[in-house]
């Protein structure tokens, strides 16, 4: 993929919280052709930009839900 149609994402959390990060960056990454991970209280990754509505919608319904 051309790197300027890739947006970089970054999932942190606060040491109270349960949630794996990286687990949750990947399968939702994953899920919209991109690719990320990391260790539960921080990950990384990238998708592309027309998916970072959905991308983002879903991050928070994983941590929410």
């Amino acid at each position: 993929a051309n790197i300027s149609s890739e947006t970089i994402i970054i999932l942190a959390r606060s040491s109270n919280q349960s949630f794996d990060s990286g687990m949750i960056l990947n399968q939702i990454l994953t899920q919209y052709g991109g690719k990320g991970g990391g260790r539960p209280h921080f990950a990384s990754g990238s998708v592309e930009k027309s998916n970072i509505d959905n991308v983002f919608q879903s991050i928070l319904e994983a941590i929410f839900n």
